[in-house]
């Protein structure tokens, strides 16, 4: 972001809160006392009087390395649908990264938000599925409901019947969140289930994280008698561990093959932080351009992950379509005394303007809306630091102990100390191999740093021997 830019939004959102009666932020710190101590205090938006006496900060940024007067001290938020013109706040940056991101992504008439990461993310866009297929079941939640008065009215009152079609009303308002058991699946799929209440079909996962079709088979052909039901399924693109990646396209064919006629399920994408690298690596063969193609309808990304936006926050995306079959609806009921029921699906309230300019001069730098060259540059070099990794540690251990998936590499545990693995900030898998993952921050100076701290201690180790011996 240049700063002519920065210095634009910075006064524009200052001319807004100058002038602000009825209004909930103090603004403290763009606020200036016109005495020299908080003993006496009368406030004031302006660093000099009209008379040219000065005014006194009443908060110093300048401690937190914030530069007084900048757009990172105003108060800069975000609020309602970004991408809804008829909301009454968009912030500019905000709508930005939500459109880049979904033309990143190839999501026509994207809408969504920025999320504070992806648990925030996962539970928006769940909940945004969860809202579809209930609000899509509705029809027949109500034939059901006509049952049962019918079955009360009878002389003879079938208790059984009534119990059993409660309970296929009480299935199409749970759908079944269909997902990869733990550690596979991020441990936010689990909590979202239990927050809005949802039904669990976990699935086992293959050796490498990605979900095991087979053992989907078998968890559908569980429930195939039931004749209505609803399922959300959540796909990995990109495990945390291994990088695994589902594939869309069987589980989707597999569902397609098994379903009931009235059975509704929609797929959504925990792509924290491999989401990025889809239109350059093609995980997705020759539909990767478009993520609707794809049959996705929902996707959280970590912003702060590949992409390395210094302040934690997401995006949560699907097409406008979506969100209108799951909440228009509820404009006459739901939402009908609510006066902003426009922003009905934006999950968090007031959010963080500064985060979403901190996103939008990352995606700015990338020159995303120039193509796909510069991400690409940044994806190779990933890749080349991971394969340099590998190569080191073959050096050390047996090639079939190490597995790479992009930039993700997974090793044996042992020969590494327990310093190293909190130094160099490694993550377990299971209890005897590490992953290591090389963004942009690694280079080859760290990972020889890495590699030498394990031969020192394989060295001590050997000394150590000898001498007992």
């Amino acid at each position: 972001m240049d700063f002519e830019e920065a210095e634009r939004q910075r006064v524009w959102l200052m001319s807004g809160h100058i002038k602000k009666l009825g209004y909930q932020n103090a603004c403290t710190t763009v606020l200036f006392n016109k005495y020299p101590t908080l003993d006496k205090i009368d406030t004031t938006f302006y660093p000099t009087n009209p008379d040219g006496t000065k005014n006194y900060k009443i908060v110093d940024s300048s401690v937190l390395g914030i530069i007084p007067g900048s757009l990172a001290e105003t108060f800069n938020y975000c609020s309602g649908d970004p991408t809804d013109p008829d909301s009454k706040w968009q912030n500019p940056h905000e709508q930005y990264v939500i459109s880049q991101m979904g033309k990143l992504l190839g999501i026509q008439d994207v809408t969504g938000y920025m999320s504070s990461g992806g648990t925030e993310g996962n539970l928006a866009a769940i909940w945004w599925c969860k809202t579809n297929l209930t609000t899509r079941s509705q029809s027949k939640i109500q034939e059901l409901k006509d049952r049962i008065k019918q079955h009360k009215n009878q002389q003879e009152v079938d208790y059984e019947e009534i119990l059993n079609l409660k309970e296929k009303i009480s299935k199409l308002r749970r759908p079944y969140i269909v997902a990869t058991k733990s550690p596979h699946s991020h441990f936010s799929v689990i909590k979202v289930a239990s927050i809005i209440e949802l039904n669990t079909l976990y699935i086992d996962g293959n050796d490498n994280g990605s979900m095991n079709l087979d053992s989907l088979r078998d968890n559908l052909r569980s429930v195939q008698s039931e004749e209505d039901l609803t399922f959300i399924v959540s796909i990995n693109f990109g495990t945390t561990t291994q990088a695994a990646f589902d594939d869309v396209f069987e589980i989707r064919k597999i569902f397609d093959e098994m379903k009931n006629p009235n059975w509704k399920y929609v797929v959504h994408m925990d792509a924290a932080m491999y989401g990025p690298t889809l239109p350059v690596l093609k995980q997705f063969g020759d539909k990767s351009n478009s993520l609707t193609s794809c049959g996705v309808d929902t996707v959280a990304i970590s912003l702060w992950k590949f992409l390395g936006v210094q302040i934690p926050c997401g995006v949560s995306l699907c097409t406008r379509e979506f969100i209108k079959q799951g909440y228009e609806p509820l404009k006459a009921t739901t939402y009908k005394d609510f006066p902003l029921a426009n922003d009905n699906f934006i999950l968090a309230g007031t959010r963080s303007g500064i985060a979403a300019a901190a996103a939008y001069n990352i995606i700015k730098t990338f020159k995303l809306e120039e193509g796909l060259d510069i991400l690409k540059k940044f994806i190779d070099y990933d890749i080349e630091m991971a394969i340099y990794l590998q190569e080191q540690l073959e050096k050390i251990y047996d090639k079939s102990e190490i597995r790479r998936m992009y930039f993700n590499v997974v090793f044996p545990r042992r020969h590494v100390p327990e310093d190293s693995i909190s130094k160099f900030i490694l993550m377990k898998v299971g209890k005897t191999e590490l992953q290591a993952i090389t963004l942009m921050n690694v280079n080859r100076t760290l990972i020889d740093e890495f590699i030498n701290e394990i031969l020192a201690h394989i060295s001590n180790n050997e000394v150590a021997q000898a001498v007992s011996e």
